[in-house]
């Protein structure tokens, strides 16, 4: 390595986090609203994912199931590795709190195929019920979850969602219980932290085993009437929002969590243009929002 005028050897550089496209970004689709599966080919999804920077992608268990039935799981895997995707995460897990099988079922598949396929994440949600399950029930029967997933290869990610009742840090740590870092942590999404302007120094206080994972979108000023509208059409590209992405971002590095970074910018306004134009501008802005900041993740404690 070469030395400075002042005989120091400069800072090492860092390569900035991957970055995925979650589900609903790289499908272009509305949850709840658009049919399944994707009209666009997944072929052609992985495809502009990696060319626009993407080195992993999410797929909800529809698609995963459908896409394992139409690649087979070794043609699947293929598909990804040609592609340069090195990380897949699943979602989503829900109702796991409740007596029923249907939840169980759903499970099994979504680990059975995410452990042959080596899926990095299985996202699991809370209750949105207007009378949830409470706490210690969720705890109890997170539990469970845990237990029948262990072994799989795949680390569950709780995540924390505004309108659950995991809606912040505490009640997820407190659904978590003692799981280790391979078997469950927190998915950290920022849009959920800034429509609940929830503080960012517990992010930082956390262990990296607590983290799961971590997404990003930007958020615009104001509060939303409802909700939900804005989470699945109005999420803004990053940079382009009111919310201090840089700080959130801060207080992740904090933690030395250095998994990748996923993009789900739900937005309508995306949804009319194109995928690779969508990808790409949502790339963009991320690596300039990193960039920025000082945000690189495996640097920022050096």
């Amino acid at each position: 390595m070469e030395e400075s005028v002042s005989g120091q050897k400069p800072p090492m550089a860092h390569a900035p986090p991957d970055l995925l496209a979650a589900h609903w970004l790289l499908a272009g689709q509305r949850p709840t609203a658009d049919p399944m599966p994707c009209p666009i080919p997944l072929t052609e999804r992985v495809r502009a994912a990696q060319q626009a920077g993407f080195a992993g992608i999410g797929l909800i268990e529809p698609e995963l199931v459908d896409a394992v039935g139409l690649h087979g799981v070794v043609g699947l895997r293929t598909l990804l590795a040609d592609h340069d995707m090195r990380y897949l995460e699943i979602e989503a897990l829900t109702g796991w709190w409740r007596d029923d099988d249907g939840w169980r079922r759903s499970l099994d598949i979504m680990l059975d195929l995410g452990g042959q396929l080596g899926a990095r994440i299985l996202k699991a949600t809370g209750d949105f019920a207007a009378e949830p399950a409470s706490a210690s029930h969720m705890a109890d029967r997170f539990a469970v979850v845990v237990e029948r997933a262990r072994g799989s290869g795949v680390v569950l990610a709780l995540e924390i969602i505004a309108f659950s009742n995991i809606a912040d840090i505490p009640s997820a740590l407190a659904v978590l219980g003692d799981c280790r870092g391979e078997e469950a942590g927190l998915m950290l999404d920022s849009w959920h932290f800034a429509r609940r302007s929830l503080p960012l120094p517990p992010i930082a206080g956390l262990p990296k085993s607590r983290i799961a994972g971590v997404e990003i979108s930007d958020v615009a000023a104001g509060t939303p009437d409802d909700l939900f509208t804005d989470t699945v059409d109005h999420r803004q590209v990053p940079g382009e929002g009111a919310y201090d992405l840089q700080a959130f971002l801060r207080a992740v590095a904090q933690t030395g969590y250095d998994g990748p970074v996923g993009l789900e910018v739900l937005s309508a306004q995306l949804r009319d243009d194109s995928l690779n134009f969508a990808l790409k501008r949502c790339a963009d802005g991320a690596r300039a929002i990193m960039a920025g900041g000082a945000l690189n993740l495996s640097a920022i404690l050096q």
